[in-house]
């Protein structure tokens, strides 16, 4: 990962806005739209839009004169401007009505509702495994109305990572040795497979013995400020469901 860079106040408010609009739009956040929206000159934020661009935070597609967040500049925003949502109680009322269901009798039960408790909330792809590994995967096919993945290439792309599974084993072997929520944006860890993608994960938890892992995989301008709560959110009542139940996991 390329070392971060301090930013000036300026940048800040340009990048987090054009960082907010792409999530919103999906498509490049052209300069006139900044400038109405925090009031500024087009000189002005053309001249902070080329500053970001130029240290990586920002990329420019052939065909459009506006800008798109890159792998970096969504890690400097998850890092530092981010400010996290609250879980509606309507989601909450859904998770736990979910996650106790009388017909939840194994692990395996556990976590097949899990991905399908995250596919629904978030319309990307859930995923939940256990210790050794054992994959549970909904909502794949979400991924391919989107317009990042509309070409044949990205769809096999998708597909190959659902399929092989090896960079997802990669990833979850690495947030198994770690506590809270984690992150993977993008490329920045030099994975090509995981362009334009990014990858929320938490571990559960039972009886403090670390038992498997649970995340949402969408794309990179994923609205991180409502899944990172609801990844932890999740990952915390799974761990209440398994106690109570006394189930051990593989």
């Amino acid at each position: 990962m390329k070392e971060e860079k301090v930013l000036k106040n300026r940048q800040k408010e340009v990048l987090k806005l054009i960082i907010v609009s792409h999530i919103n739009s999906a498509t490049p956040i052209g300069s006139a739209f900044i400038s109405e929206m925090l009031e500024l000159s087009s000189a002005t934020i053309r001249n902070a839009m080329g500053e970001l661009e130029e240290m990586g935070y920002l990329g420019k597609p052939h065909t459009s004169a506006g800008r798109i967040p890159t792998s970096i500049g969504y890690r400097y925003y998850v890092n530092n401007l981010l400010e996290l949502d609250s879980i509606p109680a309507k989601q909450k009322r859904y998770i736990e009505r979910e996650s106790y269901s009388e017909t939840i009798d194994s692990i395996e039960a556990i976590l097949e509702r899990v991905s399908h408790i995250l596919s629904i909330l978030t319309r990307y792809t859930g995923i939940a495994c256990t210790s050794s590994l054992k994959f549970y995967i909904e909502g794949a096919s979400n991924m391919i109305d989107m317009p990042e993945f509309s070409t044949p290439r990205r769809i096999r792309t998708l597909l190959k990572l659902f399929d092989e599974k090896a960079e997802l084993v990669r990833l979850f072997n690495e947030d198994l040795n770690t506590d809270g929520v984690k992150i993977h944006i993008g490329n920045e860890d030099s994975s090509d497979i995981l362009n334009d993608l990014s990858f929320i994960t938490a571990n559960y938890r039972v009886q403090d013995d670390k038992k498997g892992s649970l995340g949402v995989l969408g794309p990179m301008r994923m609205n991180y400020s409502t899944l990172i709560p609801l990844v932890n959110y999740l990952s915390k009542t799974i761990e209440a469901v398994l106690d109570e139940m006394e189930i051990e996991s593989d």
